[in-house]
């Protein structure tokens, strides 16, 4: 990760001048299809200097919104592979953010949101506004022999980060969820 940044001049003034595309940045990090472990180092080091570059205010508004896109929908799992706290500090230095290309307004009233997760990831950052995609969550995590199950909680508007589409119909809300009140649905569809 050292070498990256060396060899481009490290975070100091990426994305200030032209709004200069953070992805070049990321582009740098080398990529390998071929191999599971090495593919998540990568999708690891890209959201790491991603998240460090956001939370030093190195880039400009614009260039974060996207960078912040970027770097959360580079797969379905951003939290496994950085802790909450990094991602919930760089949303913070960004505040309010979503797809760059279709954006949403922030949110000015509580919203009900929906989480397939398992019982103890059941506080993570990614919810959705439909029930139904929950539901799609948990039932893939029961395909994989997990406990799957829909939780319900209600989000106030400070709490939300982020609101996303970028994976299809997800309609995906990044909620800092510690301390909210988070119930299990039940078993019946929600």
């Amino acid at each position: 990760m050292q070498a990256v940044l060396a060899r481009t001049g490290g975070t100091q003034l990426i994305g200030a001048k032209n709004e200069w595309e953070f992805s070049h940045l990321l582009d740098q990090i080398p990529q390998r299809d071929d191999d599971d472990e090495a593919q998540s180092g990568w999708l690891n080091a890209t959201r790491y200097i991603t998240l460090q570059a956001v939370s030093a205010h190195c880039l400009t508004p614009r260039a974060a919104d996207r960078a912040m896109a970027q770097a959360w929908a580079l797969d379905n799992s951003p939290e496994q592979l950085l802790p909450a706290v990094d991602w919930l500090r760089a949303f913070d230095a960004v505040g309010f953010t979503s797809d760059p290309d279709d954006p949403f307004e922030a949110p000015t009233h509580p919203h009900q949101l929906w989480r397939g997760a398992t019982f103890e990831s059941r506080y993570g950052l990614a919810w959705t506004s439909e029930a139904h995609i929950a539901r799609r969550f948990a039932d893939n995590l029961r395909a994989r022999g997990l406990s799957g199950e829909v939780f319900v909680t209600i989000v106030e508007p400070h709490l939300v980060k982020a609101r996303y589409n970028t994976h299809g119909d997800e309609n995906e809300w990044v909620v800092d969820s510690s301390g909210l009140d988070i119930s299990a649905h039940g078993s019946s569809d929600p």
